[in-house]
């Protein structure tokens, strides 16, 4: 596109010496002089020179506009505009007759709003790259470099796998995450620094890892209600102290869930809502009380060690499927009520254990009490193991088994 702007300027003629009114004044042609002539008997005569040369014909500036493809010039492409002097008169700017040549740029085009594939931040320009991003079908690695310490990313709503490895990030945040269909696993270095996370909004995951976080609760996690593949592990969080965010979480299905070394634990009242696990195992925690309250069975196996558990109760519990092991607790009496089935019992080094009653359970492969002390009395009226084993108490005075008649401790 060309165009031509045109500029006339206009100058006033000045007439000195003639006469204080000039609008009276008369002006006579004579060839090529004009004279001027005042009522005040004045005049002027101007003229009788020969005429100038012409000048030399005025030139054009013009301008040409283009599409500029997007480059070094406009990252999302826009419009080059060149501007230059029609120096050869043909109305057209050439590449030649160019002075000068501008940008107008196109603003930012909106990114893609789902990913297929793989996505790997690594600062925060990678999580910039993400702005408006609301599904990654694939992986979301997090690999944070050294002063990469927050990530947010406010659009996303679905990804494949989360895994983040800490670094030292000290906040996470994904509010507007429902769905993790794989796994979500978060790892921080040792000792974690990661103390907030934002997961306000997920629903579904396939599994869930926890390790070596900064947080003292999972309260983010309050929604979670769907683990698909069914694994919850969280371990060596120190500074976590309830696990009561993720009781939806655990009353949702059977579960593989563990609970380990989080030095700080108190509170699994949460796993009171659940009604069926795959297995449980809660190992060097700071647990004083296990009230699971709702919990019928256990398709594999149970192993419970922690050395502050004072108050054990599963009253619905009939069926472990697996093994059943209780170990290292301050434990007085231990009664499993509704038990009626498991491969394997074994109840140890329980230091102020008295009483030990299984009072429906029927053949058990192994039906074991070893190292309790001060253990007096043990109750298993229905079983008929023959590989029923006791050891460790001279104390043990009252033994109920169908085939036991003597309670001696064997050692």
């Amino acid at each position: 596109m060309n165009k031509l702007i045109a500029l006339v300027f206009a100058a006033p003629l000045a007439l000195a010496g003639c006469g204080s009114d000039a609008k009276s004044c008369t002006i006579t042609n004579s060839g090529a002089t004009q004279t001027l002539t005042c009522p005040d008997g004045t005049s002027s005569t101007v003229g009788g020179g020969a005429n100038g040369t012409n000048g030399a014909p005025g030139v054009t500036s013009l301008a040409s506009v283009t599409d500029e493809p997007a480059g070094t010039h406009c990252v999302d492409g826009g419009q080059a505009i060149a501007t230059g002097i029609d120096t050869n008169g043909n109305g057209m700017l050439e590449a030649t007759e160019v002075k000068s040549t501008s940008y107008v740029c196109n603003q930012g085009k909106p990114g893609p709003t789902s990913i297929t594939g793989d996505v790997t931040i690594r600062n925060s320009l990678d999580v910039a790259a993400l702005a408006g991003v609301t599904s990654i079908s694939g992986s979301l690695t997090v690999i944070p470099g050294t002063g990469f310490t927050s990530i947010s990313l406010p659009s996303l709503v679905s990804v494949g796998t989360l895994l983040v490895s800490g670094g030292q990030l000290t906040s996470l945040s994904a509010p507007a995450l429902t769905t993790v269909s794989l796994s979500l696993d978060i790892e921080d270095e040792n000792p974690g620094t990661i103390s907030k996370l934002d997961f306000g909004a997920l629903t579904s995951v396939g599994d869930l890892y926890l390790r070596r976080l900064a947080v003292t609760d999972l309260a983010s996690f309050s929604k979670l209600a769907h683990v698909t593949d069914g694994t919850i592990d969280i371990e060596s969080s120190s500074t976590l102290t309830s696990v009561a965010g993720l009781a939806a979480a655990f009353a949702s299905g059977p579960l593989d869930v563990s609970l380990y070394q989080n030095a700080a634990l108190t509170d699994v009242s949460a796993l009171g809502g659940a009604t069926s696990l795959s297995s449980l195992d809660l190992e060097n925690n700071a647990v004083t009380t296990l009230a699971l309250t709702s919990l019928t069975q256990v398709t594999g196996d149970f192993y419970v060690y922690e050395s502050n558990l004072a108050s054990f109760s599963a009253p619905k519990l009939a069926a472990v499927s697996g093994g059943f092991e209780l170990d290292g607790s301050q434990l007085t009496t231990l009664t499993l009520p509704a038990l009626t089935t498991a491969q394997q019992i074994r109840v140890s080094n329980h230091d102020k254990l008295v009483s030990i009653s299984y009072p429906v359970l029927k053949p058990s492969q192994y039906l074991e009490a070893v190292s309790d002390p001060v253990l007096t009395t043990f109750s298993a009226p229905m079983t008929t193991n023959q590989d029923t084993y006791v050891a460790g108490s001279d104390l043990l005075t009252m033994c109920t088994f169908s085939n036991i008649t003597s309670c001696a401790s064997t050692d």
